[in-house]
C-alpha cells in the first residue's frame, strides 16, 4: 500500500464525527455558517475504495485535520 496525508488548518473534526463524515451529504455546520455540499469527503472515500484502499481521519493536537488513505501499489 502507498499511503498519503493531506494536512489543513481549519476547524478540525471532532472524533465523534469520523465514520459520519465519510457519509453523503454530511456536514458539520449549516450551510450559513460554512458553505459546501458535504460530499468532498464521500466522493474521496468512494474513490479510495474503488481502489481497494483505506481512507480515515486524524485530528492532531490544536486545529485541523488529517485525511490519510493508502491505494494498493500498481503492478505491472
Amino acid at each position: 500500500m502507498v499511503g498519503v496525508r493531506v494536512e489543513d488548518n481549519g476547524l478540525g473534526i471532532p472524533k465523534d464525527q469520523h465514520e459520519g463524515i465519510f457519509r453523503l451529504f454530511s456536514r458539520l455546520h449549516n450551510e450559513d455558517e460554512i458553505p459546501g455540499t458535504g460530499i468532498g469527503l464521500a466522493l474521496c472515500d468512494r474513490i479510495v475504495q474503488l481502489h481497494g484502499g483505506t481512507i480515515r481521519i486524524e485530528q492532531p493536537a490544536g486545529a485541523g485535520a488529517s485525511l490519510v488513505f493508502a491505494l494498493r501499489e500498481a503492478v505491472e
